[in-house]
């Protein structure tokens, strides 16, 4: 074992071993390595590439397990079990200067070196303190708001140097800091080292250059994982009690706050969001595009269910079909008889029955309907419409009122004037405007329009049709012949109920009195229907929105490897690399299914609007979709924080 002479010893290392590979294929790199490293030394560890120096270094700073062997500070072991322990432990203990710096580009180099003090959980001005008096000391105090890309390479040196102290370590570890340098720059920064390394602290330079080495108190060399003493150092005072009590309650003060980590990593990954805002934009109109359509879906089927109960409500739930069984189609007479007869009377005296009209289909089915005498099959003005004869009240049943014009009365009837009451739609269809004497063509007979009325086809009854009045002289000479009812809101069943007895008395069983279904069953059978087709093409959204969340935070943590590996290095302890990624992915999600929700919300305004609706959206609603996007961030984002937290430190900052 290497000994020094005259000095406590700060460091100690007992048969530390390290191998890699596993079996026969197993290479021991450092092969029970035994030192000591007083109290304000600088140590060279010298040795040609692949010697394990690199190696033993890692093991020093507690980035990488020991197969086996002890490592104390101070005469006290440090933790060498799970990365979460060894994390603490450095970060209690250790620091490292890199080669390459690792600098992290979109923070300011005062906010570089105050991430160790993050992870440490000391307060606020307590990491102002500190950031500046290492700023001051290493001359770079007017750099402190420059960004590194700004920075000459002794600046960024000197960054990385006042990033590992400002910790204040107990042990200093520098990987090759001059490795890059020419001899001028090699001198300011042995010189450097040497200023930082105080009396209770020692610096460990790993390095190839033997003039580097000579500028040290005490050379270890490694050759094929054989540790060896080259020079031994010189003598200095031994460390002193009250210096290991000293430091043992700096080390109480760097404990930190009890899950001071999970804030740091939670402030971190709001900083890291901000930054990449841009690159992560078209991630997160994809979130907000799965989003808005679950909230439009939800939103759609509501508003939509609103105005077809409403609708339904206002014309089905308050129409009774009467027919009789045994009577499929009869001559218009029949029809004139049903109106003038005691049977109508009578169900026009049932309770809850508003009106009651009797209503023929004529004229064959639909008709040709053009606006000159002679249709043909590519006839501009030329629609297909179905004929309806209608007794006085059977307008008042079918719910259509007269916009312009009038009703036929019972005078047309009686003479059987050829005119005609026509629904908006029609005219629409036919491109004419209603104007009085308005002439139609009825399969090449001319008849007069008298009135437009308004129909209520989104109710599903009142389709496009042709009114006339009920009479012999109806086009055609039958037709199927109906009683409409229309009854106070709620009353359709119990009506429906009693009208065959009313109607027929001799034979009810002959009559057929067609009531809708309770308006909530058919509703609720529509809304289910919507609610299956929009949802699962919301989904199918939201799926493709998750999948680009984990393959964007994927693709970052690749990019952001260095990143990581210098936050482990640091002291962040593996967990918080997973929950510094997963709440980056939810917060991403999040952002995106703000903006989804505000695009849905107003998109079904303007829908609404536009159809005269009444929009339905619901504090539920917004909240499903807020709750969706932090889901859809939590289960996509977990992959990548599960690979960020796994990364080595060793293996990304080496190939940085």
């Amino acid at each position: 074992m290497p000994e020094t002479t005259g000095r406590a010893p700060l460091v100690e290392a007992v048969g530390l071993r390290k191998s890699f590979g596993s079996g026969d294929h197993a290479e021991t790199v450092v092969k029970d390595a035994h030192f000591r490293i007083a109290n304000g030394s600088m140590v060279a560890l010298l040795g040609p590439s692949g010697s394990g120096k690199s190696t033993l270094l890692n093991l020093l700073g507690l980035l990488l397990p020991a197969d086996g062997g002890t490592l104390l500070i101070e005469g006290e072991p440090v933790a060498m079990g799970s990365a979460n322990d060894r994390a603490h432990s450095r970060l209690v203990n250790t620091a490292l200067v890199f080669q390459s710096f690792h600098l992290i580009e979109h923070k300011t180099v005062a906010q570089n070196i105050e991430l160790p003090l993050l992870h440490l959980g000391l307060p606020r001005a307590e990491r102002a303190r500190r950031v500046g008096e290492v700023l001051e000391r290493l001359e770079i105090a007017h750099r402190a708001t420059a960004h590194p890309g700004t920075l000459s390479g002794g600046e960024k040196q000197r960054v990385a140097i006042a990033r590992a102290i400002v910790t204040e370590p107990r042990v200093l570890l520098c990987d090759e800091p001059t490795g890059s340098l020419d001899s001028r720059r090699t001198a300011e920064v042995m010189d450097l080292l040497r200023s930082v390394t105080t009396d209770d602290r020692a610096t460990v330079v790993v390095t190839h250059d033997q003039a580097v080495a000579a500028r040290c108190d005490e050379v270890l060399r490694i050759d094929d994982g054989e540790l060896h003493q080259v020079t031994a150092p010189a003598a200095v005072p031994d460390a002193t009690t009250p210096t290991e009590v000293t430091h043992r309650s700096v080390g109480r003060s760097r404990s930190g706050r009890p899950g001071h980590w999970a804030a740091v990593s939670s402030r971190e990954a709001m900083a890291a969001v901000w930054a990449r805002m841009r690159r992560n934009l078209f991630t997160m109109i994809g979130v907000g595009l799965g989003v808005a359509a679950l909230v439009l879906s939800v939103g759609f089927t509501a508003t939509v269910s609103a105005q077809l109960s409403d609708k339904f409500n206002g014309y089905l739930a308050q129409r009774v079909t009467v027919t009789r069984t045994d009577l499929e189609r009869a001559p218009l007479s029949t029809g004139m008889a049903w109106d003038q007869s005691a049977a109508l009377r009578r169900i026009n005296g049932l309770n809850g029955v508003e009106a009651a009209g009797v209503i023929q289909e004529v004229g064959g089915g639909a008709v040709t309907v053009t606006t000159a005498p002679e249709p043909r099959d590519q006839f501009p003005g030329r629609v297909q419409a179905p004929v309806r004869a209608l007794s006085d009240q059977g307008m008042s049943a079918l719910g259509a009122t007269v916009s312009q014009g009038r009703m036929f009365d019972a005078g047309h009837a009686r003479r059987g004037d050829p005119v005609l009451v026509v629904g908006r739609a029609t005219l629409q269809a036919l491109g004419r405007p209603w104007v009085p004497g308005l002439q139609l063509y009825v399969d090449g007979q001319r008849y007069t329009v008298i009135g437009v009325v308004e129909e209520d086809l989104s109710a599903g009854g009142a389709t496009s049709a042709l009114y006339v009045p009920l009479s012999e002289r109806a086009m055609g000479s039958s037709g199927v012949l109906s009683v409409l009812v229309k009854t106070s809101l709620g009353a359709a069943q119990q009506v429906a109920g009693e009208i065959p007895p009313a109607f027929l008395p001799e034979h009810p069983d002959r009559v057929l009195a067609a009531a809708p279904p309770e308006p909530r069953t058919l509703t609720q059978a529509v809304d289910e229907q919507q609610r299956i087709l929009l949802l699962g093409m919301s989904l199918v959204t939201l799926v493709i929105g998750g999948v680009g969340i984990m393959n964007t935070f994927l693709v970052a943590v690749m990019e952001r490897r260095r990143e990581i590996g210098l936050r482990l290095a640091l002291g962040a302890p593996p967990r918080a690399m997973t929950l510094q990624f997963g709440l980056e992915s939810v917060v991403t999600a999040m952002i995106g299914s703000l903006g989804g929700t505000a695009v849905a919300v107003n998109v079904l305004a303007v829908v609404s609007l536009v159809n005269h609706w009444t929009p339905v959206i619901s504090g539920t609603t917004i909240g499903l979709g807020l709750v969706a996007g932090v889901v859809l961030g939590l289960v996509a984002g977990v992959y990548p924080a599960r690979k960020a937290a796994g990364i080595d430190p060793v293996a990304a900052l080496s190939h940085a």
